[in-house]
């Protein structure tokens, strides 16, 4: 039964269809627990617009004793459901715990999504000092786009926001904002 919820959410996860892969992935869960199935249906929640359930469907305690597999698996997709609710502090306690365990290339995403954490969370100093330790690359990244279109500099945002892989309802909402002013 597990083999059969999972194989139907991975469809439809291919199909980006997220709700229904994450009510299928969850289904599998029921049935049987993985740590591969855990972060499956995580990532599906987070695609489908849920982030709080991502704390639950993948608890870091999931990851086991190894902090690099954690680092490497959990963080991301908690950091990122963390990010989406606006608790940036929660999701920076989190980095700052595993930060020695990250590879080169995390550390700028990490940077990048407490950033995207303290915009939505409405600290936007402390998003800009976020975007400024993520490096270069930071200029052109969602949570820039949204800090410009608070500061109300809408020709910058509408630029920033055009290239947006953010697929949430909230993303949406921000860029119907931007292509109507």
């Amino acid at each position: 039964t597990a083999t059969v919820w999972e194989d139907f959410g991975d469809r439809a996860m291919s199909e980006e269809r997220y709700g229904l892969a994450r009510d299928a992935l969850t289904a599998a869960l029921h049935v049987r627990r993985s740590p591969a199935l855990d972060l499956k249906a995580a990532k599906a929640a987070l695609r489908a617009g849920s982030p709080p359930e991502v704390l639950t469907l993948a608890p870091m305690s999931e990851a086991g004793t190894d902090p690099a597999v954690a680092a490497r698996d959990y963080l991301p997709l908690h950091v990122e459901a963390l990010a989406a609710m606006g608790r940036g502090a929660d999701a920076e306690r989190l980095v700052a715990k595993y930060d020695k365990y990250l590879a080169p290339g995390q550390h700028e995403r990490m940077a990048r999504l407490l950033a995207n954490a303290w915009v939505r969370g409405g600290d936007l100093q402390r998003a800009r000092d976020a975007l400024r330790a993520a490096g270069a690359d930071a200029d052109s990244s969602d949570a820039a786009g949204l800090l410009a279109l608070y500061e109300g500099r809408l020709d910058i945002a509408r630029r920033l926001l055009r290239t947006s892989q953010d697929q949430s309802a909230d993303m949406a909402l921000v860029m119907g904002i931007v292509s109507r002013v």
